[in-house]
């Protein structure tokens, strides 16, 4: 699988803005333990590192067939060879994990194998985040472990193991005060002052225009809306309406009731 002669030149990276917390990566090197031989096999237990605390379990060191049993986070024989292969399990997810040394590049394919019709790549160059001269001395070994964590989150983790999304936070909604006074509730249609209908909740209300309390013969500016005089004139005006009172007025109200003719003035009543 190695390939002599030159090397392809690499593409710049881009940019990332993704930034990861090496602190849980570097415990895991701790509790681990690993015997690391070069700085291939620091890269890929530290990727192996990073899906397991994604909260995977390591099930075998190859690709044979699928496992259940928890390996552990520092498996035996997991860098027995040359080149690297974690399976990994979390519910009904099974990830697989290839390392393949290039030189001194690490060709790295992952792949869900529920989804084995999708993958993904990366080539690291080990020597731009390894100090192959501190294997030892798992705090000095990397020259950039936040580069080499956040460009395996960005190209193959986010996309293999994506953390699940956060929940917005739930609104507060201040209960209910008990002793506070409730709004007195508005009326649907508010009070008009000219309506034609009487206001029964005020029987002594006013005469106002528009009420019929100045109509006809009871409105002292004139006009013909009925009223309670009765002649030959008016006839056929003056009589109760359906609601048993005359068109002009209501009750005892005060109103306006001219009187003629004047005696020795001759004439017919109006």
């Amino acid at each position: 699988r190695r390939v002599h002669g030159d090397l392809p030149k690499l593409p710049n990276r881009p940019k990332l803005h993704i930034q990861m917390s090496t602190t849980p990566l570097l415990d895991s090197f701790n509790r681990g333990k690993p015997q690391l031989r070069d700085a291939h096999d620091a890269v890929s237990f530290a990727l192996h590192a990073l899906i397991i605390n994604r909260d995977f379990k390591c099930v075998d060191v190859s690709d044979e067939k699928d496992q259940d049993e928890d390996l552990g986070l520092c498996p035996s024989g997991w860098n027995r060879s040359e080149d690297y292969c974690f399976q990994y399990k979390s519910g009904s997810d099974r990830i697989l994990l290839k390392c393949l040394r290039l030189e001194r590049i690490l060709v790295v394919h992952a792949v869900k194998k529920n989804q084995a019709s999708q993958f993904y790549s990366i080539d690291i160059n080990v020597d731009d985040y390894v100090d192959s001269n501190s294997l030892s001395d798992y705090s000095k070994v990397f020259k950039d472990l936040t580069g080499l964590a956040t460009i395996f989150e960005s190209s193959i983790l986010s996309k293999i193991a994506p953390l699940p999304k956060e929940q917005p936070p739930a609104q507060y909604e201040p209960s209910a005060n008990p002793l506070r006074i409730p709004p007195r509730p508005q009326p649907l249609y508010p009070h008009n002052p000219l309506a034609e209908e009487p206001d029964f909740a005020f029987p002594m209300a006013y005469p106002r225009p528009g009420r019929g309390d100045f109509g006809g013969d009871l409105n002292p500016l004139g006009g013909d809306m009925g009223g309670n005089l009765f002649g030959p004139d008016r006839f056929g005006r003056g009589f109760p309406d359906m609601r048993g009172r005359g068109r002009g007025g209501m009750g005892m109200r005060p109103r306006f009731d001219p009187f003629g003719p004047l005696p020795g003035l001759g004439g017919e009543p109006d």
